[in-house]
């Protein structure tokens, strides 16, 4: 997780840079309110990453979430209401641990 979040905040920082020093001015001129999959890629969409960093077998985390809700049974209850997406993290968190200690 520390790579991504690395180029998370080296990606921010850049852009954060470009609004805020533009032309030497020290006022922010743009606002951010989400960049979760915006800004940067989504952790779905950066599972081949985590797998990577964790040296753990290309194809473990074989959850897709909104990619491909039809195979995600933990999707599914999050959309449906039965859990949060807080939720969905917070179990998906516990799996990742479980595979790496």
């Amino acid at each position: 997780m520390a790579q991504i979040s690395g180029l998370v905040c080296d990606t921010l920082r850049q852009f954060y840079i470009g609004a805020v020093w533009n032309n030497m001015e020290r006022t922010p001129r743009h606002l951010v309110l989400d960049f979760g999959g915006v800004i940067t890629r989504s952790l779905f969409e950066n599972r081949i990453v985590v797998e990577k960093l964790y040296h753990l077998p290309k194809g473990t985390l074989g959850w897709y979430g909104p990619f491909d809700p039809a195979n995600d049974e933990l999707w599914q209850r999050y959309l449906v209401g039965a859990i949060s997406e807080r939720k969905y993290w917070y179990q998906r968190c516990q799996e990742l641990e479980q595979l790496v200690g």
